[in-house]
């Protein structure tokens, strides 16, 4: 009996050995489709999701974005403007109409981009507007007073935001005019001003290196304004802006990611009275609807509204498939500002007033 034992143990150590193999092979069977000829296993593989170009729009630059000198404003209401509406009693206050309200470029875009009902973008219902794009922006009037910091804090906040489109209408405006260059020194040739421009184009390659796109405008010749808003030594001569022109667009044909709005050509425009085209359609500028303030350098709110489109209609060459969700009426624009402006301070908490004293 010993000796039979001994002799069946290598009998059942392959038997065992071989029932291991065979479950292992039908777990692999189970774990692992067969492929079919052809089929590339990579293809099986998820690919990235398709960035929102609207999704997440940073706005970064100088005035003009910031909306230097650009107001609305209601009407006055019925009471105040049609004599057989108003009030008997002598003694009441007249109704008045409401305070201006600056509008920035974002809030341009911001309202532009909604279909919603001013301050109801927030409740959910079953007929809810699609998602509304999120426009952030960091801009600054003063941009002028420092560039280089200011640049470069701009690009620092747009890239925490995580955009997934910048627009830099005048970015690069204060690297070519003012008296003083990125690094805090005094600026006065033309030589000086190109090799600042480079400061500006720099802190964009930042922007471009992380992945978004941008488009930017170029410079325009704004010798109109020279006395007016700006002086005779912050305005670079016409071969100066030529050179930076070129250099911008240059730049641009290098960076698949960059797009060009030229505002030298639509300023010419202007400055000539003539139709320009911006965002597919025809704007013109009149002494009743006039596109640009009296300064000569800022645009007006009509302006500001023609830009926004010709920024959103540069865009599209980055995904042409994709719609933009957007609609570049003023009076409609500048009825919904007023409207949110309107739902914002009416949710905002009335003080009591205190008790009066015997």
């Amino acid at each position: 009996m010993t000796r039979h034992a001994a002799d069946e143990t290598p009998r059942t150590s392959w038997r065992v050995a071989a029932l291991s193999l065979l479950v292992c092979a039908a777990a692999i069977a189970v774990v692992v489709p067969a492929q079919t000829p052809g089929t590339d296993p990579s293809a099986n593989a998820s690919a990235p999701q398709r960035r929102d170009l609207y999704g997440r729009i940073v706005v970064i630059g100088a005035s003009a974005s910031d909306g230097f000198g650009v107001f609305i404003q209601s009407t006055e209401t019925a009471a105040a403007s049609d004599p057989k509406t108003e009030p008997k009693d002598v003694d009441a206050p007249k109704p008045r109409p409401s305070p201006p309200v600056g509008v920035s470029l974002a809030m341009i875009l911001r309202q532009a981009g909604s279909h919603a009902t001013p301050g109801a973008a927030d409740v959910p219902t079953s007929n809810a507007a699609p998602a509304l794009p999120t426009i952030r922006h960091f801009t600054s009037g003063f941009f002028f007073a420092n560039p280089g910091p200011v640049a470069r804090s701009e690009v620092d906040r747009a890239l925490d935001a995580q955009p997934s489109l910048v627009l830099a209408l005048d970015y690069l405006f204060w690297f070519a005019y003012g008296t003083v260059s990125a690094e805090g020194e005094p600026m006065r040739e033309g030589a000086q001003r190109l090799e600042n421009l480079e400061r500006g184009l720099q802190q964009l390659q930042r922007i471009i290196d992380a992945g978004a796109p941008v488009v930017l405008g170029d410079i325009p010749d704004m010798r109109e304004s020279i006395g007016r808003m700006l002086s005779k030594a912050q305005v670079p001569d016409v071969e100066t802006i030529a050179k930076a022109n070129e250099r911008i667009r240059a730049w641009i044909l290098e960076r698949p990611s960059t797009r060009l709005l030229p505002l030298s050509e639509v300023q010419a425009g202007l400055r000539e009275r003539r139709p320009v085209q911006l965002g597919g359609r025809e704007w013109t500028s009149t002494d009743e609807l006039p596109l640009l303030q009296k300064d000569q350098l800022h645009p007006t709110f009509v302006g500001t509204v023609a830009i926004a489109s010709a920024l959103i209609d540069t865009a599209r060459a980055f995904d042409s498939d994709a719609p933009a969700p957007f609609r570049f009426d003023p009076e409609e624009i500048r009825r919904k500002i007023l409207e949110a402006k309107a739902a914002k301070a009416s949710l905002k908490p009335v003080k009591e007033s205190s008790p009066s004293v015997p």
